[in-house]
């Protein structure tokens, strides 16, 4: 009961925390270059607290305050509601939201920039189901499994790779390669890092799917991307564009010509999977810029 009673005050606090940030309101001048993922701007995770909060909701909740630069990578749904609100969207139905604190928050620590992992993080996002944690541990097995079948200097530098049960608004999506911004400090001021934090997600149901090369495709196509971000020259990224632009008939699928980077990550997809059908002139485009990225 006293356990409870500490919980119960903790949370009151907070709420006065929050209506005390929302009726600070800036003045119109102090709006000037007003921001929303800077190192400087504080945000405070308010949860709906009722029988349907759910249990990673409560997590967020327990934190003091999250700094923008790291909301992105925290809540990759969010939306901007207006300048002191953000909608966490942290599932489908999630309520809670993060209000702006303003005031005088302590200054923040200068972000030391975290050296890219050997290895990447993997993990299950069960957004939109339920799933047994036998269940989690086998996709995400599988997930490994694949990743390990590319070039080990294709995949360095990626730091997440998640399995997720749907993609909100996006059902027709089956995998999806984010590069989040990272902030370094310059001149004791924030500034945007040409290093970026790379996550690949995957759709459950293409795990699921018949036949069984499909994840592998899917996944191979969201590492060809890395690869054309990360891995790469200009000079290479020019030559590929034009080799692209004067060989739309060559790619591998129609989706291939979307855009040179959808037809880089296609054409690396089929050719590292080795399926028969992919135009030879690729196969060649391929062969002769090989060391540009690794392989």
């Amino acid at each position: 009961m006293q356990l409870q009673r500490c919980v119960s005050a903790v949370k009151n606090v907070k709420a006065v925390v929050a209506l005390g940030a929302l009726q600070r309101i800036p003045k119109p001048r102090e709006l000037y270059g007003l921001t929303y993922f800077s190192i400087h701007d504080i945000w405070l995770y308010q949860e709906v607290s009722d029988h349907k909060t759910c249990e990673l909701c409560r997590r967020y909740a327990e934190h003091e305050d999250y700094h923008g630069n790291r909301l992105r990578m925290l809540f990759p749904y969010l939306e901007i509601l207006d300048e002191y609100t953000i909608a966490a969207n942290v599932h489908p139905n999630c309520r809670c939201v993060l209000v702006r604190y303003i005031g005088e928050p302590e200054k923040p620590e200068e972000p030391v920039v975290i050296p890219k992992p050997k290895e990447p993080f993997y993990w299950f996002n069960s957004q939109g189901g339920e799933f047994t944690k036998e269940e989690k541990v086998l996709y995400v097995e599988q997930m490994k499994e694949i990743i390990k079948e590319l070039p080990k200097q294709h995949t360095e530098g990626i730091d997440e790779v998640v399995v997720v049960s749907e993609f909100p608004g996006s059902p027709n999506t089956a995998g999806r390669y984010t590069r989040h911004p990272q902030y370094v400090m310059v001149g004791g001021h924030p500034q945007l890092s040409d290093e970026g934090l790379e996550e690949i997600q995957i759709k459950l149901k293409s795990l699921r799917s018949e036949p069984k090369w499909d994840e592998r495709i899917i996944t191979y196509h969201e590492v060809g991307h890395h690869v054309w971000f990360t891995k790469i020259s200009d000079k290479t990224h020019d030559d590929w564009v034009k080799f692209w632009a004067a060989n739309q008939v060559e790619m591998p699928t129609q989706y291939a010509k979307t855009n040179p980077a959808e037809g880089f990550a296609e054409s690396y997809a089929y050719i590292q999977f080795n399926l028969h059908g992919v135009n030879p002139g690729v196969k060649k485009w391929f062969s002769e810029h090989k060391d540009a990225f690794g392989k």
